[in-house]
Formats: structure tokens, sequence, C-alpha cells
């Protein structure tokens, strides 16, 4: 092999780890942010009812007093949540374990396909005692995981309440102490002194579709306290989901282009 050829396969070589760093470069996450989706129901929104489509709307109840531990409630007005609307659960007494609820679901799309995202759920809590504001959440419809906006007392102790506390329950943060995408969040209720909270569901893996799937129930724990407590004081109050890039899928080499690899293969063997 002469010299002029040795130099060209070097220079290749060269190419082709400029290439694959570039391509590293351009695929690492920039800045930590999250993007808030709002929750929506229909066949333009993101969220339904496990085992329907986002075409059957019957899993909700547009009427404040119309819904029941059957049926999440749309709750609509200015400055009550973002989007000026939140979805609500809440149970009765005669159902305490909360069966009859459905789980729902809130696809989030749009994604990198393989890329990790950070992933939260944005509930309400209205920061009164002997109030139990908590939301069920999880990326697996029967694996939920108990949030509530301060680590309650431990498993098996029976004291509820004190501003949200409960038993055997996740903290979460308050959302206006997290960066947003956004400006334009609402963060404090404008009446009854409520706040939006962040649960972190952790890191998850977008779908080949860019998609992302977080399931939400209201299972209502502590079916003892109910005997003592209406059902407006244990609800779940849920706004809207939000991702936060972690890291996307790494190239293969592949995604170089086909010369510069096979003459940088040649220039490993050459003798």
């Amino acid at each position: 092999m002469n010299e002029f050829a040795s130099h060209m396969i070097r220079q290749a070589t060269l190419a082709a780890a400029v290439a694959w760093v570039m391509l590293l470069v351009a695929h690492a996450p920039v800045g930590a942010a999250i993007t808030y989706v709002d929750a929506a129901e229909g066949p333009s929104g993101n969220t339904y009812a496990v085992g329907g489509s986002l075409s059957s709307t019957s899993w909700l109840n547009t009427s404040i007093t119309g819904g029941d531990e059957d049926q999440w409630v749309k709750r609509t007005g200015s400055g009550l949540a973002n989007g000026d609307t939140v979805l609500q659960a809440y149970h009765v007494a005669d159902d305490a374990g909360g069966d009859d609820l459905p789980t729902i679901v809130t696809e989030i799309t749009g994604l990198s396909p393989g890329s990790t995202y950070n992933i939260h759920v944005f509930f309400w809590d209205n920061n009164q005692s002997n109030n139990v504001w908590q939301v069920d959440a999880g990326p697996t419809a029967g694996s939920l995981t108990l949030y509530t906006s301060n680590v309650g007392p431990p498993a098996g102790s029976a004291e509820v309440g004190n501003g949200g506390e409960t038993e055997g329950a996740t903290a979460s943060v308050a959302a206006s102490s997290l960066s947003f995408t956004s400006s334009v969040l609402t963060f404090v209720a404008a009446t009854n002194d409520r706040t939006m909270y962040a649960a972190d569901l952790g890191e998850l893996v977008a779908d080949g579709s860019g998609q992302i799937s977080v399931f939400l129930h209201n299972h209502g724990q502590f079916a003892s306290y109910f005997a003592s407590t209406s059902a407006s004081s244990i609800r779940t109050w849920y706004d809207g989901v939000g991702y936060e890039l972690v890291s996307t899928a790494i190239p293969t080499p592949a995604a170089l282009p086909a010369g510069l690899v096979l003459m940088g293969v040649l220039a490993m063997r050459r003798k």
C-alpha cells in the first residue's frame, strides 16, 4: 500500500470518528426543563379510560354534582387549574375501596423513540387539615404508587390528614419549585388556597412510536377514615403530566456514511 493510500485511509478514519462524536453531541440532552401537557379528553385529547379509547368519554361526567365513585368529573372555572380545567375523582362512604372508579391513562406523544424521560404527574391539594388529596399513578395500570403532598406516617399508622399526609404515601414537591419550558403555568389556584404538586414517576423510555403512557386512579385507601370524613375530603384533582429529557437513544454506526465506516474498517485491518 503506497503512502498516498495510507494517508487517505487515515483521513477517512479520522472523519468517521469526528462524525461519530458529532452525532453523540447532537443527541445529548440540552438543559433540564419540564414540558407540561394538560390532561384532555375526547378525540383530540390525550386521556381516556383503560380499555376504552379517546373517542369514548363515558368515564367522565361534566357535572360537579353528577359524578360519583363510578366516574371522573371534569371541573372548569377561570383560574381553577391549568387550562381552567381539572379531572376530579372521589369516593362515597358506601364504596370506600373505590373499585368502580375507572383507571385512566394519559398518553404523552411526539417523543423521541428509545429516548429516556423523567415523567411527572401534576395534582392539587387544598392544604387544609383533615383532607386527603392524593393520586395513584404509574407506568403500569395494575401497579400504581400513591402520591400525596407530604410523606405520611409509616404504613399501618391510623393517622390520616394534616395537610395531605397519608400512611405509606410517597412525597411530592410543589410544582412551583421545578423548571418548566413554559412560563404561563398556574401553581396556586385563585381560590381556596390550593397548590399544585408534582409526583415524580422516575425515568421512562419512549416506545417505538415516541409515546409514554401514564396511568392514574384514586383507589380510596384508608377505608376506615370514610366513616368520619366526607367524600369531598378524600379526592384526586388531576391536572396533567410533564416530561423532561434525560438522554436520547445513542445512534449506531449505521447512522454514519457507509463509505466512512468501510474505510475505517479497512484502515484497522491494514498491515
